[in-house]
């Protein structure tokens, strides 16, 4: 059984108006707002955003560079081809599907090895949020 290295969406505050640069076509850089991204989904080399505004980008880095950049950023590793911004959850059901509900109406699958933790990311992330 695999370890996951132990992962806290807290380690820094969210700061909603920090910005992130992204490499688009022609060798140039697109400054994008981090809550306004809602989910990373990683295939390959590639990698596509989903924006708030129901925009989509893909740039030519894979995921994993990613969930280094953006793991302090409420940005949480569910699936191997998914990250998630935790303050696009709407709920997580863990009864049925196994799918992270977010606030789009998108639902993305949680891989079994990562549910458990998952599960009390997103518990301690509701609550802290409540508070």
């Amino acid at each position: 059984m695999k370890a996951f290295p132990t992962f806290s969406p807290f380690v820094a505050p969210f700061i909603a108006d920090q910005n992130f640069s992204l490499p688009v076509y022609d060798r140039t850089h697109r400054e994008v707002a981090v809550n306004e991204v809602v989910m990373i989904e990683g295939d390959g080399n590639y990698t596509l955003f989903y924006f708030s505004s129901g925009k989509k980008l893909m740039v030519s880095k894979t995921l994993k560079e990613y969930e280094t950049l953006l793991g302090q950023h409420s940005f949480v590793r569910i699936h191997k081809s998914y990250l998630i911004n935790l303050h696009h959850l709407k709920e997580y059901d863990n009864r049925h599907e196994e799918v992270a509900v977010l606030k789009n109406g998108l639902k993305v699958e949680v891989a079994r090895r990562r549910k458990k933790e998952f599960q009390v990311i997103a518990e301690s992330f509701f609550r802290r949020m409540a508070s």
